[in-house]
């Protein structure tokens, strides 16, 4: 019988301190689409990188958001800030700190060096 209750009382304190946990998280959540600078509102991909840049790969383009707005790279493989594809499925940054951006044209590296993007066409 007091094993019963010590493990109801366990129970009821592992809950409540949860629930006392929860309300006290002031982690939340903003919700962004294209009225607030997003190039599309589907997105395929993530990537925060080393200097605190979240990428975010769309069905149309890339973005950069420094935490107040976002930069667009959009389709326009003759321009040193255009990306190679419409959609950007995949990002990831090497030791160097480039971003590897995988689009359905190719595979794009944005340089902060050169403040540029080089397009390799795998196709």
């Amino acid at each position: 019988m007091a094993r019963s209750i010590a493990c109801i009382l366990l129970i009821w304190f592992l809950v409540t301190q949860s629930l006392i946990a929860d309300t006290n998280n002031q982690t939340g959540f903003r919700y962004y689409t294209t009225s607030q600078g997003l190039s599309h509102n589907f997105i395929d991909c993530m990537h925060r990188d080393s200097k605190g840049f979240i990428w975010v790969g769309t069905w149309y383009g890339l973005n950069r958001f420094d935490g107040y707005q976002f930069q667009q790279f959009l389709v326009n493989p003759t321009h040193r800030l255009g990306i190679s594809g419409t959609f950007v499925y995949s990002l990831n940054e090497d030791k160097w700190g480039n971003i590897w951006i995988g689009t359905d044209k190719g595979l794009d590296i944005f340089s902060y060096q050169t403040d540029s993007i080089r397009h390799y066409s795998v196709f």
